[in-house]
C-alpha cells in the first residue's frame, strides 16, 4: 500500500523545487508557492495547484495541513511566511522547515507554535552539489511536540 500525501512547498528555489519534483513524480499533491510567479508557473505546468499568496496556500489545503518551507534561514522564515500564516492554521497542523536554519532558531519557533499545538519539524534535506533532482538525502526529526 502507497501513502500519498498533500502539502505546500513555499520555497521553489534549487533545493525546493528540485524536492517539489520529486515529490509530484511519486504521486504526491503539492500547492506550490514562491514569491517569483514564474516559477509557481513551471510547477503548475508540471501537475502542482499553484498559490499567489499565503491565505491560498492554507485554503488550498485539507486539514491536518502540511506546509513545507524551503527558504534562506533567518528573516524570510519570521517574516514572510510563519507569522503571516499561523494565524490561518490550525491545531495539528504541521510546519516543516527545511531550510538551513539555525538549530536555536528552529526550537525558538517551535515553542511558539506549540502554544497553538500546531507543529514544527525540522527537516534536513541534501542534493548532490550540482542539485541533480535524481539524489537527495533526507533526516526528519521534531523540533517541538505540541501539548
Amino acid at each position: 500500500m502507497r501513502l500519498y500525501v498533500q502539502l505546500a512547498m513555499i520555497g521553489l528555489g534549487r533545493m525546493g523545487g528540485n524536492m517539489a519534483e520529486r515529490l509530484m513524480r511519486r504521486g504526491h499533491k503539492l500547492v506550490a508557492f514562491d514569491r517569483t510567479p514564474d516559477v509557481v508557473a513551471k510547477y503548475e505546468k508540471l501537475g502542482a495547484t499553484s498559490a499567489s499568496d499565503l491565505a491560498t496556500v492554507v485554503r488550498s489545503l485539507r486539514a491536518p495541513r502540511i506546509i513545507w518551507i524551503m527558504v534562506p534561514a533567518g528573516d524570510p522564515v519570521d517574516r514572510d511566511d510563519r507569522r503571516r500564516y499561523r494565524p490561518m492554521l490550525s491545531p495539528g497542523d504541521i510546519i516543516i522547515d527545511g531550510g538551513n536554519s539555525n538549530f536555536h532558531d528552529t526550537i525558538r519557533r517551535g515553542d511558539e507554535l506549540a502554544q497553538s499545538k500546531i507543529e514544527l519539524d525540522r527537516l534536513r534535506a541534501r542534493a548532490a552539489a550540482s542539485g541533480d533532482s535524481r539524489t537527495a538525502t533526507v533526516s526528519w526529526s521534531a523540533a517541538a511536540t505540541p501539548p
